[in-house]
């Protein structure tokens, strides 16, 4: 495929001009994917908490607090990333995904300013969770946004309304599906029993929500049927699906256990499967649309800056990969493992009173 590329350019393999945008776009696929796995993963949470009584919506936000404090940070910096590295993109990009940079980047700001009022007074506490919980809904509404009007090829079209409401809903059902495995890799209880029955809900309209993406792109776009469909991928490509279908068959026979337990005990793996999953999903879009950044209109050889902005992006780049990576990786080890300071503060009493 390189080759292909390298002559269907006029470039050599070997020439900058050639693999330093391919080497870019490599790094910004895995910031990308890492930045939307975890910030859909706090949108999930906040997604969640209106299902919840108050005394489990504290317990959820102490444990979470941890976790939300850099996740608008990351996102921030891949969109500038974006501005600078593909200037001839953004600018068509941001021309027909407006609203959805819009609802993102408003539910980010929002989700900022509802960092701490929830552990004041009581009324605080309670403006914080609708505020957190508005921001998280707006935050995936631009993520559902984002990804309708870019298959659709940045047009808004009415007979487009209903593929856009689907892709909404799968998008929100991916995010709360993370939120729900969270709870389930750690609370106890009618907690665990509850979050398990909302991830089973919703892991089913995200199969449907990724099915039905993937076969619009499909068969809206030729080029990418013949990809998905062609000798030389097709059993790659039929691997794919298996796996997605055994993370889902796994996911769905790990959550009914939970619920028909009589002594239900948490589990991690929902987690890891609704993360495997959404990884997978997001590496197949990837896969389908290269190497255009705006498909069948733009590649990724017109879309960069010039070479010198490419240099200097590598160059931060494998500096703030590492970084990201590890702070990610350890937050996500302490948010597992991390007592709540609700349970911190109950066994601090019970061990006051003995």
């Amino acid at each position: 495929m390189i080759e292909y590329l390298s002559a269907a350019m006029g470039l050599n393999p070997t020439d900058p001009l050639f693999w330093m945008p391919l080497v870019v776009s490599a790094f910004f696929l895995l910031v990308g994917v890492s930045v939307v796995l975890m910030d859909g993963f706090g949108l999930g949470v906040g997604l969640l908490l209106p299902f919840l009584s108050a005394s489990d919506r504290l317990t959820v936000l102490d444990r979470h607090e941890s976790w939300q404090a850099s996740s608008n940070a990351w996102l921030l910096l891949v969109l500038v990333l974006v501005m600078i590295v593909f200037p001839f993109a953004w600018a068509v990009l941001a021309n027909g995904l407006y609203l959805g940079f819009l609802f993102l980047v408003t539910g980010s700001l929002l989700r900022a300013l509802s960092d701490k009022p929830y552990k004041n007074h009581r009324s605080d506490r309670l403006f914080g969770y609708w505020m957190f919980s508005l921001a998280s809904f707006l935050a995936t509404v631009g993520y559902g946004l984002l990804l309708a009007g870019y298959i659709a090829g940045l047009q808004w079209r009415l007979d487009l309304s209903v593929f856009v409401l689907l892709v909404l809903l799968s998008v929100a059902m991916s995010f709360f599906l993370l939120g729900c495995t969270w709870l389930v890799s750690w609370a106890q209880g009618t907690l665990l029993v509850k979050a398990a029955r909302l991830a089973r809900s919703s892991a089913r309209w995200t199969a449907a929500g990724m099915v039905a993406v993937s076969l619009t792109l499909g068969l809206t776009n030729p080029a990418v049927f013949y990809k998905w469909t062609h000798a030389s991928f097709l059993m790659t490509g039929a691997l794919w699906w298996l796996l997605m279908l055994a993370a889902f068959v796994w996911l769905e026979i790990c959550l009914r256990h939970l619920i028909a337990a009589v002594v239900p005990k948490s589990n991690r793996i929902p987690l890891l499967l609704a993360a495997l999953l959404l990884i997978l999903m997001m590496l197949g879009l990837a896969y389908s649309v290269f190497p255009f950044v705006i498909i069948d209109e733009m590649s990724i050889w017109d879309a960069v800056a010039s070479p010198a902005v490419l240099e200097t992006t590598l160059i931060c780049l494998l500096v703030l990969i590492p970084i990201a990576l590890a702070v990610h990786i350890g937050r996500f080890y302490r948010l597992l493992t991390r007592q709540s300071l609700s349970v911190q503060h109950s066994h601090q009493a019970q061990a006051a009173e003995r």
